[in-house]
């Protein structure tokens, strides 16, 4: 790391770094050997991918005795779990990956979230004349 670099200061790197940092912190007080820091997130959730990128790039190429920066896809760990055990991966990705649920959770609680709900058609009761 260039511990000089002022993006590493500032959002949306600064978390990252300190992250970073207190792992490193672990190997250097000889709790570990090794290590490594990893950012899993979803693939489209461009605001983490586009933050571990520009972390990334503020990173010297790995060396002993210093913890390694992975960035993993959310849906790339679920199907690597999927391989030894597929129940596990299906739970995993019906809870953070099924956007269709998200979707619909949305829809149900529109009004919670201040959201327009979908208008459905009604019938208007007659009026009583009398």
């Amino acid at each position: 790391m260039r511990c000089a670099a002022a993006a590493l200061r500032a959002n949306p790197l600064q978390q990252l770094w300190r992250e970073h940092l207190l792992a490193q912190s672990m190997i250097d007080n000889g709790l570990y050997d090794e290590g490594y820091f990893v950012t899993i997130a979803p693939a489209l959730n461009y605001h983490v991918q586009d933050a571990a990128e520009a972390y990334q790039a503020q990173l010297r190429e790995p060396e002993d005795g210093k913890v390694r920066f992975a960035n993993v896809a959310l849906e790339d760990a679920i199907e690597v779990i999927r391989l030894s055990d597929p129940a596990h991966a299906e739970a995993l990705h019906r809870r953070y990956c099924n956007f269709w649920l998200v979707d619909g959770e949305l829809e149900l609680n529109a009004p919670t979230f201040g959201l327009a709900r979908p208008r459905t058609r009604q019938r208007r009761k007659p009026v009583n004349a009398g």
